[in-house]
């Protein structure tokens, strides 16, 4: 917004005076008058009057002085607010993630971005189905979503972060876990504990052309590792969930492999804050150090 013809007005009414407000503004006489004018022809109306030789306030322009310091007061306040966002001094991201993700992840890519930034602030909201993200990212209510690709909807922007191979998970005490791999043979013969229905772990089975002798079904990770701990069968897991195990286990490679990948979904990068966009850089930078 062009506020110089509202400061114009403001400061010509301080001081009373064309002559007076033109040298403290730095403008020709001829000039602010024109300015004068140009808002005085925006608004049709009168600001001024002459009177021996000195100018006044019109009835309204007495009223429409305070609107005019108002509209400058905010346009400096704008002004401010958006380099501060701009420098990430202040902002707020809100981002959605999924559970392995909020825990192995997050706290640390927060952590290490507030040292950076720590005028940011974060809101952070939890999903376990992709459609729940897709809805969050139409109606704006979070910034972006980390996700299993390519889950989310087409018509959103995806960012790929990391591959995160399946893994095979056997008690430490079991017959396999001494084996380079975990064939795909046992597979299908060894009784299977499925963690609820997760589609990337159903591709391992596919991709080795097997289908699960499936035991139990829970719908707990936790559960499901205690359970293979105490040798009621095997699982799959992503590697990323077993950097830190809960429980004691033998982690596998499958014989024929597959991984999932990981990204940042979001509407658009054109669109988005300049404080996400700058969490989506150091994420990115973060993950490629780290994993």
């Amino acid at each position: 917004m062009d506020i110089q013809k509202y400061e114009a007005f403001i400061k010509t009414a301080e001081l009373g005076s064309i002559k007076k407000a033109s040298d403290e503004l730095g403008y020709t006489q001829a000039g602010l008058s024109y300015i004068i004018k140009t808002l005085e022809e925006e608004l049709d109306t009168s600001l001024f009057f002459r009177d021996y030789g000195k100018i006044h306030l019109t009835g309204t322009g007495k009223e429409l002085l305070p609107l005019a310091h108002a509209i400058c007061n905010d346009q400096r306040r704008l002004l401010t607010r958006l380099s501060e966002l701009k420098n990430l001094q202040s902002g707020n991201i809100t981002i959605a993630v999924f559970t392995s993700i909020a825990v192995y992840w997050l706290p640390y890519l927060m952590k290490g971005f507030l040292e950076k930034h720590p005028g940011i602030g974060f809101d952070v909201k939890c999903y376990e189905e992709p459609k729940v993200l897709d809805e969050m990212l139409d109606s704006g209510d979070v910034d972006f979503g980390f996700t299993v690709l390519p889950d989310a909807d087409d018509s959103f922007e995806k960012i790929f972060l990391k591959k995160d191979p399946m893994m095979i998970v056997l008690a430490e005490n079991h017959p396999l876990s001494s084996l380079p791999y975990f064939p795909s043979s046992s597979m299908a013969e060894e009784p299977y504990i499925s963690v609820g229905d997760h589609s990337e772990m159903d591709a391992l089975f596919y991709y080795n052309n097997v289908k699960p002798n499936t035991y139990l079904m829970l719908d707990n990770d936790f559960a499901v590792m205690s359970m293979v701990s105490q040798g009621f069968g095997f699982s799959v897991f992503p590697a990323l969930m077993l950097k830190s195990p809960t429980f004691p286990l033998a982690v596998k490679e499958p014989e024929i492999s597959f991984s999932r990948e990981i990204g940042i979904v979001l509407r658009a990068w054109e669109s988005a804050s300049d404080a996400a966009r700058a969490f989506i850089v150091f994420a990115k930078d973060w993950i490629s150090e780290n994993f």
